[in-house]
């Protein structure tokens, strides 16, 4: 009975004079460092792959307000942007004098948010609510700087979306920088503090 527990192998396992065979541990040395390696090189790409994920949200949100300034500059149509942060979604809105009602414009496709968020929606110094909001572009008026901001459900990304005044595209910046640019690609010498050098 002795001599036939001797005798068995464990399957994958090969003996050296009647000793099972296992992992030295030189071996597993190599195994934990080839691992620890590979989560190094794979770690900043996940936080990149779920960065795009925001980015890619905040593009569209910028789709979709761009659309609605090229319509707002190109047509006599009264549109408006218009977001809910609970349902998930920001779209373009035409409204319908026939009805006398907001209706969404099927042309452009909204914005499905996903697992981002809005944080912060503003209408030059004015917050809106970031639930439930609607800017409309007056064409009988200057409209206001529209901007919005997107971030990832822990607040670690985030993406400034920002419509200027008189522009036609949606801007897309990362970080809370977006916030503080006026949009209209004016630089002020004297805060660059070449207020007395000439250019």
């Amino acid at each position: 009975m002795a001599s036939d527990m001797n005798n068995r192998t464990i399957p994958g396992a090969t003996t050296r004079g009647g000793r099972t065979r296992a992992f030295t541990i030189v071996e597993m040395i190599v195994v934990v460092v080839i691992l620890g390696v590979l989560a190094a090189a794979m770690g900043p790409r996940v936080a990149v792959f779920l960065g795009r994920g925001v980015r890619g949200t905040a593009e569209e949100v910028a789709g979709v307000m761009s659309a609605a300034a090229r319509r707002d500059t190109f047509t006599s149509q009264r549109v408006a942007v218009e977001g809910d942060g609970e349902g998930g979604r920001v779209r373009l809105v035409v409204f319908d004098p026939a009805s006398g009602e907001w209706r969404e414009d099927n042309l452009v496709p909204a914005a499905d948010l996903g697992s981002a968020r809005l944080d912060r929606v503003m209408l030059d110094t004015a917050s809106l609510d970031p639930a439930n909001w609607r800017v409309e572009f007056p064409q009988s008026q200057p409209r206001g700087t529209l901007t919005v901001v997107v971030s990832d459900a822990a607040g670690r990304e985030t993406f400034v979306v920002r419509l200027g005044a008189r522009a036609s595209r949606a801007v897309v910046t990362p970080g809370e920088r977006g916030l503080h640019d006026d949009g209209a690609g004016v630089i002020d010498l004297d805060a660059t503090g070449r207020g007395d050098q000439a250019w």
